[in-house]
């Protein structure tokens, strides 16, 4: 069954399995020392990451899978979240989309997403507008060969743009806030390009497609048990997502 792992390339069925592929990784891993423990930050060629979390007893707390790509978001960050079950080292924030070309700090709309440097970013003053790289995880997904293909398949009478997007993570089924919010979104966004990866760690395979949605480009990976095909460049895709980012350093606050 898809999960997190599976879609960057990774087989992962137990906990035991996960703890043995963390020891595995972390002898290559780079280490990030924060407050309350480090951060092993292993990466791939094909993109794929993981972020090993070790408390200061040196004992594994979390794993963190993501995707490094070329997409961009420029948001302005307003909120830390943190939840519940977090670790030490987990964490999210809130953000509101910029416009690229709207310099006026003006509200776009919000998304959510998990960050598995959370803890280096703590000197981070909020509010601050800087740029996020996006990775979103497919957990349902449809993909129409051209945007007419997309636009004839809607047959209700409220219809989705071919680049829209719902910070799904933020609300419950009946409207009320989500709190704390999730790292979750349903967005439909063309398809830029697109590419089967291999994981070099294990050989398996993955998709990858850089999708632009509403004024945001996200590098979306997926499990190739979600689909037959690679998405075609031109296309649409439509799906949910987990959503996990990476910060470039502040453009502005």
């Amino acid at each position: 069954m898809p999960n997190h792992f599976t879609t960057i390339g990774f087989s992962v069925e137990s906990e035991d399995g996960l703890l043995e592929l963390a020891n595995e990784l972390a002898e290559t891993a780079e280490s990030i020392s924060v407050a309350g423990g480090t951060y092993l930050h292993w990466s791939d060629r094909s993109g794929a990451e993981m972020w090993i979390q070790v408390n200061r007893e040196n004992e594994l707390i979390g794993i963190a899978p993501h995707f490094a790509g070329p997409g961009r978001v420029r948001l302005r960050l307003v909120e830390r979240i943190r939840r519940e079950e977090d670790s030490t080292l987990d964490g999210a924030f809130l953000g509101w989309v910029q416009s690229p070309e709207d310099q006026s700090q003006g509200d776009g709309y919000p998304l959510a997403f998990d960050s598995p440097q959370f803890r280096k970013l703590d000197p981070l003053r909020l509010p601050a507008i800087a740029p996020v790289q996006i990775a979103a995880f497919a957990h349902e997904l449809s993909v129409y060969p051209t945007v007419e293909a997309f636009d004839a398949s809607q047959a209700e009478e409220v219809r989705f743009a071919s680049q829209s997007f719902i910070p799904s993570g933020l609300f419950t089924p009946d409207g009320k806030r989500t709190d704390p919010a999730q790292s979750y979104a349903i967005f439909a966004g063309h398809v830029k390009a697109s590419e089967l990866k291999q994981n070099s760690f294990t050989d398996r395979p993955f998709y990858w497609a850089l999708v632009e949605s509403l004024d945001a480009t996200f590098d979306v990976v997926i499990d190739p048990e979600m689909t037959d095909d690679l998405p075609p460049v031109g296309g649409v895709m439509v799906g949910s997502y987990y959503l996990s980012g990476l910060l470039s350093p502040p453009v502005d606050e």
